[in-house]
């Protein structure tokens, strides 16, 4: 253990270079290195944001072989939105090539047909859909996704369990989840917070959780927790449908857009400037928070054209992508 911390000291003293992890500076700049400087543990957390911005979202070395590494190492640091727009970037003409039906070996530079890269599906379960187990051999597992700027999503996720199939849609009054969980697990599903201010949540119809606290009496479902982030329940193996009921208000008629100065806006780019840097978030008019930041940019281009709200401390106001 004290040689591992001895190394991982003199490697971030070595190689940590203002911003990102490099040998040379002048000459490497690499998205697989400091994808795995994340994932390995040798970058802090407080080097996340740079190690994003600085190297994983502009810079595109990685074969499909690297790639999925670099789209969760952005997962990892919190930046689900970002590693979407990256997997998009990447894989797109691969989905949109006819005829084909697995991802293979076809960047940055050519490739062959001949080797199957499907690992970016695992970020999306994992990280996306949140589906991935706490104990061996999937006797423990969780529910808590990401949907970013996703409304709904469909997976079918095999384990040494069984098959799990996961269902979930998000609207401005409901997010549902249907779930399908095999026989000796333990499935912890997450409500998220973020999808609005959760009223109640039922299981298959029964009431389970209401003003803030658990309600007992329902067989199959018991009380995990709550944490920043998700309203959690144990859930027994079976076929279950579980509906959240969300307060939230996202008339755009009762929201004063005087405070805020933005500009351009409309925006033909998808590219803003606020007066100050300052935290944010923009949801789209599901509620759905779709990207945060702190600074006085936002980057709306890697979504639909279309209208967004932009809520700061103080202010909620209209982004227009036009």
């Amino acid at each position: 253990e004290s040689r591992m911390t001895n190394i991982l000291k003199a490697y971030n003293t070595t190689y940590w270079k203002n911003g990102f992890y490099s040998s040379d500076i002048a000459k490497f700049k690499d998205d697989r290195l400091n994808a795995l400087a994340i994932l390995s543990g040798i970058a802090d957390i407080t080097k996340y944001e740079t190690i994003v911005t600085n190297v994983l979202v502009p810079n595109k070395f990685s074969s499909p072989h690297f790639e999925w590494m670099v789209e969760a190492a952005m997962c990892e640091a919190g930046k689900f939105t970002e590693s979407l727009a990256r997997m998009k970037a990447q894989y797109q003409s691969q989905v949109n090539t006819a005829g084909q039906s697995t991802l293979y070996e076809n960047f940055p530079k050519g490739g062959s047909y001949n080797h199957a890269w499907n690992a970016s599906n695992t970020v999306l379960s994992k990280y996306i859909a949140g589906i991935e187990p706490t104990k061996p051999a999937w006797a423990e597992y969780t529910v808590c996704p990401n949907l970013v700027h996703l409304n709904s999503l469909k997976l079918l996720v095999p384990s040494v369990k069984g098959n799990i199939s996961v269902d979930i849609s998000s609207t401005t009054q409901l997010y549902t989840l249907n779930l399908v969980s095999p026989a000796g697990t333990n499935a912890i599903v997450g409500i998220p917070i973020g999808s609005g201010n959760v009223k109640n949540v039922k299981l298959n119809g029964k009431l389970v959780w209401e003003n803030g606290a658990f309600v007992e009496g329902t067989t199959g479902i018991s009380w995990n927790g709550k944490d920043a982030d998700f309203i959690k329940f144990n859930v027994a193996p079976g076929t279950w449908n579980i509906v959240a009921e969300k307060t939230v208000n996202t008339s755009i008629d009762k929201v004063t857009f005087n405070k805020l100065k933005i500009y351009p806006n409309p925006s033909s780019d998808g590219h803003f400037t606020i007066d100050e840097a300052r935290k944010w978030e923009v949801y789209n008019l599901s509620a759905v928070k779709i990207n945060a930041g702190e600074s006085n940019q936002i980057h709306l281009s890697q979504f639909s054209k279309g209208l967004y709200l932009l809520k700061t401390e103080n202010d909620i106001s209209k982004l227009i992508f036009n």
